[in-house]
């Protein structure tokens, strides 16, 4: 497969379709309006070096392995996630992600974010442009079914600034206050759609982690596909998901302790099993 020159990226962070899922729900977070505190970053997160582990279970069995590590440049801070399947899982569904978001480190918003999934064989590379200024995001993306050629195709997103990742939208959720009863509405865009997202502040207190309990936040939230050409809902039932519970560290760095989610394939842990801040 030849990338676009304009658009060429160093391998990226990993997602997937079951296990992502809780993953995504996670991540696919972009900032319009909050109900409470000041727009923008008012807390300053951990700009990296750090490497963070996470467990993933499905119905209490091991199920995967996921990472965040950031690491940064001058002007960029570099967001990678990666997700492999293990165990049972594995063999029934196997699974090999990665993905990078460039983030600017002033604003917390993406430049730029790659996505390569292979999934039960399925190839699938994503390239996302944004123009921040603009309100412009090029999608590019690469599909290969087991056993056919590779095929491109592309669209762009306008009229919408301010627009994250998956990846670079959980780096400025870190850098959020989460405050006590604080609530917010974003967009996102995950590779394929443009999705509406709502979050709140539920609960604060200790939380279990594979490292030990942490004093941590809870928030709450769910996401619903959106018509950006329309300007309203879209897809079946036009409704919010299930909510995802996601636990933060209840300290600057907002550091991402776990991930709850109830899918068909049952009860879905994403826990924190290790951190290095090399």
């Amino acid at each position: 497969m030849t990338k676009p020159s304009d658009m060429r990226a160093p391998r990226a962070a990993r997602g997937g379709r079951v296990l992502p899922l809780a993953f995504a729900l996670a991540t696919m977070l972009c900032t319009v309006s909050t109900a409470r505190g000041e727009p923008g970053p008012v807390v300053r997160p951990v700009l990296g070096p750090e490497v963070l582990t996470y467990d993933v279970t499905v119905f209490g069995a091991h199920a995967g392995v996921t990472t965040l590590s950031a690491s940064r440049g001058k002007e960029l801070l570099y967001y990678r996630a990666t997700l492999s399947s293990a165990g049972l899982f594995h063999s029934i569904y196997p699974i090999d992600n990665v993905a990078v978001s460039y983030i600017d480190r002033e604003t917390f918003l993406p430049r730029r974010y790659t996505m390569e999934t292979n999934e039960r064989g399925l190839l699938v590379h994503y390239h996302l442009a944004f123009d921040q200024e603009k309100k412009r995001i090029q999608r590019l993306k690469w599909k290969q079914p087991p056993g056919r050629k590779g095929v491109w195709n592309d669209f762009v997103v306008t009229g919408y600034g301010g627009v994250q990742d998956m990846l670079s939208s959980l780096m400025y959720l870190r850098s959020r206050r989460l405050a006590e009863d604080e609530t917010g509405i974003f967009y996102g865009m995950s590779g394929n759609f443009v999705y509406q997202i709502r979050y709140r502040v539920v609960d604060t207190g200790n939380t279990y982690t594979r490292v030990g309990s942490r004093s941590g936040i809870a928030v709450r939230a769910a996401v619903r596909r959106w018509d950006w050409r329309k300007r309203r809902p879209a897809g079946p039932g036009k409704g919010w998901s299930r909510e995802v519970l996601l636990w933060f560290s209840d300290d600057d760095s907002h550091m991402p302790l776990s991930i709850e989610v109830t899918l068909f394939v049952g009860a879905v842990k994403i826990i924190l099993s290790k951190v290095e801040t090399p």
